[in-house]
């Protein structure tokens, strides 16, 4: 009888010990426990809501992530969403909060960052985020598991990494090389011309050794950064699929660091005396080979014609 007793004090010892080491509802002073399991390339659909902004969709397709957001969709690199994978699935957790202590860790609903990724096999993985703190001197999150709702303190920053919308996956940048050693200029109707920056300069006849005009011409083109973004939603007036109005290759000192500036709503005809009429849209479009994703409107009509007059183009 009493080895019956002996066995079951310690089973039952046993049992409670699993329990308080895997359920949120036994706390201990410390923990090493990973709160996610899925592997990050599985990985394939991210959804953040935070505060009162509507909710950011990220989402994989066999070869792009795209964020979604209000109407609003681009398109990003896998460098962008890496980052936020690796937080997700390296959440480790250093111990176990009290259940009450929502309201003191920000884990609450209007001041807490609801996350939740769902695998190509759609499991899903749900977790809020909520304040963030230093302990021992190190950096520190507080996080809820849901649907069990137990509360961790689990390493690392994460707050400013998932207070994100979907302006944070944009890119300004065209990508126009530092370094530039040719150019090709295409406009549509009218004519090709192409060459590098010194020698035989843009002729095709070869008469001209220089261009004239050309350092003012290029300090035009690099002012293309930082332009308001043009929505999907935007650019249906212009027909993209039918190739660009006019369109700019830029070689830097690579193959690698050519760039294309393709640009919509701007209409040629040919003028008088060698010169060349243009007629611009209210607003014309940029696009940008090293800037694939987005589309940009063109505000300053004065340096859109000046850059699409060529170096050495008049235009009217």
């Amino acid at each position: 009888m009493k080895n019956k007793h002996l066995v079951l004090l310690f089973l039952l010892a046993l049992f409670t010990g699993l329990v308080s080491r895997f359920s949120p509802w036994f706390k201990s002073d410390r923990i090493e426990l990973f709160l996610v399991k899925a592997p990050g390339n599985e990985i394939r659909r991210i959804s953040i809501v935070n505060r009162q902004l509507p909710e950011l969709l990220l989402e994989a397709d066999e070869k792009n992530w795209y964020a979604s957001q209000d109407d609003v969709v681009v398109g990003f690199p896998d460098s962008l969403s890496a980052p936020l994978l690796d937080a997700i699935t390296a959440m480790k957790a250093i111990r176990i909060l009290d259940d009450s202590s929502a309201d003191t860790t920000g884990l609450v609903p209007g001041k807490c960052i609801e996350v939740t990724a769902e695998t190509v096999n759609r499991r899903k993985e749900h977790f809020r985020i909520g304040n963030e703190t230093l302990t021992g001197g190190n950096p520190a999150t507080c996080v809820q598991i849901l649907p069990h709702g137990g509360i961790y303190l689990v390493e690392g920053h994460l707050r400013k990494l998932f207070d994100i919308d979907c302006e944070d996956f944009r890119s300004r940048e065209t990508g126009i090389p530092d370094h530039i050693s040719a150019i090709s200029i295409t406009r549509t109707g009218i004519d090709s011309v192409s060459g590098p920056l010194a020698g035989s300069g843009l002729s095709a006849d070869g008469e001209r050794d220089t261009i004239p005009g050309m350092k003012e011409w290029l300090e035009a083109v690099r002012q293309l950064n930082n332009l308001p973004y043009a929505n999907l939603s935007e650019i249906g007036p212009y027909d993209i699929e039918d190739g660009p109005d006019y369109r700019i290759e830029l070689a830097g000192g690579s193959p690698d660091q050519t760039v294309r500036l393709d640009f919509y709503g701007i209409k040629f005809t040919k003028g008088k005396n060698m010169s060349v009429d243009v007629t611009m849209a209210k607003r014309c479009l940029l696009h940008s080979s090293a800037n694939e994703y987005n589309y940009f409107f063109l505000g300053d009509r004065e340096i859109v014609r000046r850059i699409i007059s060529g170096p050495d183009v008049r235009v009217r």
